[in-house]
């Protein structure tokens, strides 16, 4: 039992953040996993349930039943290949940007982490732009 009753979110959400900022493509995994996910458990397995359910129960499917089926099963796996191959190329053709996990994947982007050459330095009162480490 936790002992606060939001410690389970609050979990979730340092979880998440840590695992964003560890994997600079986040975006693109997090596509990655819907690409795979989301046809095969909205579209073909509810079909192959109904199916098999039907069958089940001494149900017959009409012909045309089976054409739609057999469509609707096919379109999804096309959307499962095409969405899984398109991301990876994403992330592979992403890898030279954004760098290893972990790594400093802000040059050129951001102007506050060390690795920035134009990153700003508070010095007192004023800002100045620091030397390329």
């Amino acid at each position: 039992k936790l002992f606060f009753p939001s410690s389970g979110t609050s979990l979730v959400i340092v979880v998440s953040f840590v695992v964003a900022n560890a994997i600079p493509f986040f975006e693109e995994l997090t596509s990655l996993i819907g690409g795979l996910l989301v046809p095969s458990l909205n579209m073909i397995f509810p079909i192959l349930f109904y199916i098999r359910t039907k069958q089940m129960v001494d149900l017959k499917i009409k012909g045309w039943e089976w054409v739609v089926y057999v469509f609707l099963i096919a379109f999804g796996a096309l959307v499962t290949v095409v969405s899984t191959y398109m991301n990876l190329k994403a992330i592979i053709d992403g890898w030279s940007t954004y760098g290893a996990p972990f790594s400093c994947h802000c040059d050129q982007i951001w102007n506050t982490c060390d690795c920035s050459p134009t990153r700003m330095e508070f010095t007192g009162f004023n800002c100045s732009i620091a030397e390329a480490p």
